[in-house]
C-alpha cells in the first residue's frame, strides 16, 4: 500500500508540474526596454495610456521621483518623448536634471540633451527643450507649489506615462 501510495503522490506532482505550463502564457511577456532602447515608435504605441495629471515630484515626506525613473510624452506639437530623471535638488529649490531626447514624426531625433536643467517654477518647451516664458507655448510647468510641494503640471495639450522599467 505504501508504494501504491507513493506512486500516486508522483503522478499527482508530475500531473501539477507539467500542467502549470500552457499555451496561454506564450507570447504574453513584454520585453522591457531601456531608456536608450526605446523609440518613437514604442512611445507612440503607448499614447492612448497617456495622461495630461498632475504628476507630484516632492511632499513633505521628500523627493518622490527616484533618479533614473522614466518618463515618455506627447507635445503640445504632436511630437513623441523620452524623459529621464538624473536629480531633483532639494538644497536648489527642487531643480530637476533630466536626460531628454524629443522625435520627430519620422523617427529621427528632433531634440536632445543630455543635462537639462529645469529650476523651480519654470515652464518648458519639450519640442525645442527650453526653458521659455510663453505659457501658450509650453508642455509642462514644473511648479513649486509651496513648502516642499513640486508638481509637473501639463500644459496645451501635453501628455505623459510612467515607464516602468522593472
Amino acid at each position: 500500500m505504501n508504494t501504491f501510495i507513493k506512486s500516486i503522490i508522483a503522478l499527482s506532482l508530475i500531473f501539477v508540474i507539467t500542467g502549470c505550463s500552457s499555451d496561454d502564457d506564450k507570447g504574453t511577456t513584454e520585453t522591457v526596454k531601456t531608456f536608450e532602447e526605446l523609440t518613437q515608435a514604442d512611445i507612440e504605441a503607448l499614447e492612448s495610456t497617456m495622461s495630461d495629471a498632475i504628476l507630484n515630484a516632492s511632499n513633505d515626506t521628500g523627493v518622490l521621483w527616484e533618479n533614473g525613473k522614466v518618463l515618455l510624452y506627447k507635445t503640445n506639437l504632436g511630437r513623441f518623448g523620452k524623459m529621464k530623471v538624473l536629480n531633483i535638488d532639494p538644497s536648489d529649490n527642487y531643480k530637476l536634471t533630466i536626460e531628454v531626447v524629443t522625435y520627430a514624426t519620422d523617427g529621427m531625433i528632433y531634440s536632445s540633451d543630455t543635462f537639462f536643467e529645469v529650476p523651480g517654477t519654470f515652464v518648458v518647451d519639450m519640442d525645442e527643450i527650453v526653458l521659455t516664458s510663453d505659457p501658450d507655448n509650453s508642455d509642462f510647468w514644473w511648479n513649486r507649489a509651496g513648502g516642499d510641494l513640486t508638481r509637473m503640471e501639463t500644459r496645451n495639450d501635453f501628455v505623459f506615462v510612467e515607464y516602468n522599467l522593472n
